[in-house]
């Protein structure tokens, strides 16, 4: 299969560890000839949840088989209590995470260890991971004190990003991921801010021609901060944690089991707001 140009691509700067972004409808089918354009072959995991799976586990599957890979597939239950190394069972190169938030962070924390590094693939089917969580490398997993306490940064070498998959996201995932996507209205683009104030009823009615450019756009400012600070050494990367301050307490307070991470860091974005305007 010929790989299509992409309606949008956004390349990540990292040196010899960069990577490119590919944005668009449609584009599950073309993982494997990307994966394969960038040199891999052979015997490849994929990784994703029970939901994700039982959506697009066989047509990525299928473009992995047609284009020469063997992929394996490693299914994990669905929830935030699943992030922890019980589910690392699989030991397979490359790793392709097909699912949000929580199968790229298992999927990627896998790719960083198992055998001192393997290849990772991001191809994710949230919002939330798509403007943010699959992009910059931060992989992590659970621990009984904590969040993503155990974790390592390991850039994947591909992000493919298929706004189709958005089609099945329950309505109140894909309004959380909207959170993320204002922030970087705020922090960093008037314009996006405008633009999401402007035609906000065609981003939740799912309009690939609102919504391909503005998950580029939000992918473009995440590229941008990462190749300024990828390892969060200089303080650039500190922007992207506006709203998450008040986000996590609230997330912590609730047990991670009331609210979404969008939407506690919409109410962190609010409080970090209100704050600003009294100093």
């Amino acid at each position: 299969m010929r790989v299509e140009p992409a309606a949008h691509e956004v390349h990540v700067d990292l040196g010899a560890r960069s990577y490119p972004v590919v944005i668009g409808a449609g584009l599950l089918a073309e993982v494997g000839p990307r994966l394969a354009a960038a040199g891999y072959r052979g015997r490849c995991a994929l990784v994703t949840s029970e939901r994700v799976g039982a959506l697009y586990r066989e047509p990525v599957a299928a473009s992995l088989g047609q284009a020469g890979f063997a992929p394996v597939a490693v299914e994990i239950p669905d929830g935030e209590e699943h992030k922890n190394l019980a589910w690392l069972a699989e030991r397979r190169s490359p790793l392709i995470a097909l699912g949000g938030g929580v199968v790229g962070d298992l999927a990627g924390f896998a790719a960083s260890t198992l055998l001192r590094g393997l290849p990772l693939v991001q191809v994710p089917t949230t919002l939330l991971a798509q403007v943010d969580a699959a992009i910059g490398g931060k992989t992590g997993i659970n621990h009984a004190l904590g969040k993503n306490l155990i974790g390592a940064f390991h850039q994947p070498r591909l992000v493919v990003i298929d706004v189709a998959t958005l089609r099945t996201l329950p309505r109140r995932e894909f309004v959380a991921g909207l959170a993320e996507v204002i922030k970087y209205g705020v922090i960093r683009d008037a314009e996006l801010f405008a633009t999401l104030e402007a035609r906000l009823e065609a981003l939740l009615g799912l309009e690939e021609a609102v919504l391909v450019p503005v998950v580029a756009a939000c992918c473009r400012h995440k590229a941008a901060v990462v190749a300024a600070d990828e390892r969060e050494e200089g303080g650039e990367r500190a922007v992207l944690n506006f709203g998450h301050t008040v986000g996590h307490a609230l997330e912590v307070l609730t047990e991670y089991r009331r609210l979404l991470h969008g939407e506690a860091v919409a109410i962190g974005m609010v409080a970090a707001a209100r704050v600003s305007r009294t100093l």
